[in-house]
């Protein structure tokens, strides 16, 4: 070949850019996380490519080899591979009991020569670890294990502590009022309480690089757990009692909530605290600190466990706050628990547990006032129509008009989904949208938003379509830069 030729090892003109996963595990490989997302291939030449292939391997080797022929590249073309179907060897993942650093290999290759190669460090993890915050956060919900058979062990005993503390009550998930949902969650709290579950500092930054995962029966056996351990351990309990429990990721640290109510989130992660504040403000969700369950000479309630979890989400600690996972919505997107491992069935079938004494502790299942209030004025209690009319027009308000938190046009609070328009005169602005005119948003720089307006009062921050300048676009591209 000519030294112009393509099929050269190292062209320049070829370049491939792929986007993988930076950790690989057995819950991961369970539900169907992709280890390669997608493979960009670009020819900026002036040569078409043909005959050519895709080859990927890993060290160690924790998939089949995997190659396939690519269709022709014409010059000044990419062309994009969707996820790849890569044959993962999940006995060796199950079997994993140490993490392993590992390298991710991605050839483009023209029989024997190499055109472009991609190479990704990659961390093949231990079966009962997770990955953290940074790759996949969803996959946390793969270690809620309600399957676990210490999760059944300790309903029954809590089973006992609803039936002794509210003779007609049950775990019975949301088949009644949230009087009934906090009861049994109480009895949960008292439950594990008594267990004498200790605290261990999880390892720094666990919340983005992850950490080995205790499971209920290993929590329950060693009397042991960090706050991640442990707030797995309660949502598994909720999950297999038929309510839906929350996962909240703070920077180091991590607890739990659960909807009073049989609701969800409508996405699986949400990173906008104040979406939690305003359910907990409407006594349709609870947050509570698993850290607490240790045992202390003062007993602690599970009222005092959400007190803590509130405070965990106040105003002033909003920057500490990372995402919290609704396992509901997770289950519905089919992210299963992890299945027990050999070793954990046998050797923790029968976890050491202490059988919960009520005269061991002063902690009862008495519902606070703020929840039974709540009921009193819900939705869903029945009222007399109101006699007068004025009576009549707030009840018609009420109905139409959404007055809680929930609307965000009365407690509005900017996020990441928000665009802020910086602009001289808002009315204006208001005027314009409301004819239907069409506008261009200009980058702008916020944090001096103001003062740019000040020097440079003729800014076009935001700029209508009818005073762009020409720029050689005509009405057709100007219609898809628009769309």
């Amino acid at each position: 070949m000519t030294n112009d030729s393509p099929f050269q090892e190292g062209n320049v003109l070829i370049s491939l850019r792929a986007d993988s996963s930076q950790k690989v595990s057995f819950a991961l490989q369970q539900n169907g996380f992709p280890v390669v997302r997608d493979v960009i291939i670009k020819n900026d030449g002036d040569f078409s490519l043909e005959n050519v292939r895709l080859d990927v391997s890993a060290l160690p080797q924790f998939f089949k080899p995997f190659s396939c022929s690519l269709p022709d590249i014409h010059e000044r073309a990419s062309y994009t591979l969707d996820t790849l179907d890569l044959t993962i060897e999940h006995g060796q993942l199950a079997r994993l009991v140490e993490s392993e650093k590992g390298m991710l290999t991605i050839r483009l290759a023209h029989g024997e020569k190499i055109l472009a190669e991609s190479l990704h460090p990659v961390e093949v993890l231990a079966r009962n670890q997770w990955g953290g915050l940074t790759d996949y956060p969803e996959s946390i919900a793969a270690f809620v294990q309600p399957n676990d058979p210490a999760v059944d062990s300790l309903l029954g005993q809590a089973s006992q502590l609803l039936r002794a503390g509210a003779p007609n009550q049950a775990f019975t998930g949301y088949d009644g009022t949230k009087a009934s949902v906090w009861r049994q969650l109480a009895a949960l709290w008292n439950t594990l309480y008594a267990q004498g579950i200790g605290y261990v500092l999880p390892p720094a930054g666990f919340e983005d690089r992850g950490q080995k995962v205790r499971s209920p029966s290993q929590v329950i056996e060693a009397k042991l757990g960090t706050c991640l351990d442990t707030s797995l351990l309660f949502a598994a309990c909720m999950e297999q009692c038929g309510l839906h429990p929350l996962l909240i990721f703070t920077k180091g640290h991590a607890f739990v909530g659960c909807w009073l109510i049989d609701d969800m989130f409508a996405a699986m992660l949400t990173d906008d605290v104040t979406a939690l504040r305003k359910r907990v403000g409407l006594k349709e969700l609870l947050v509570f600190e698993t850290t607490l369950l240790n045992l202390s000479e003062n007993p602690v309630s599970f009222q005092d466990a959400c007190q803590r979890g509130e405070h965990n989400l106040r105003e002033e600690a909003s920057a500490d706050f990372l995402c919290a996972l609704d396992l509901c919505r997770a289950r519905a997107q089919h992210i299963t628990p992890l299945a027990m491992a050999n070793a954990d069935a046998t050797n923790s079938g029968q976890p050491t547990m202490r059988t919960v004494k009520s005269a061991e502790r002063a902690l009862t299942l008495d519902v606070p006032l703020d929840i039974l209030d709540d009921e009193a004025v819900s939705p869903t209690t029945r009222h007399e129509p109101p006699a007068t009319p004025v009576g009549r027009l707030e009840l018609w308000q009420r109905k139409l008009l959404d007055l809680s938190l929930r609307n965000s046009l009365l407690n509005f609070r900017a996020a990441k989904r928000f665009v802020e328009i910086v602009t001289r005169d808002p009315g204006q602005l208001e005027d314009m949208l409301s004819d239907g005119e069409r506008f261009r948003l200009d980058a702008g720089l916020p944090r001096v938003a103001s003062q740019l307006l000040e020097v440079l009062p003729g800014f076009p921050w935001v700029t209508p379509v009818r005073n762009w300048p020409g720029r050689g676009l005509d009405r057709h591209r100007r219609s898809r830069w628009l769309s």
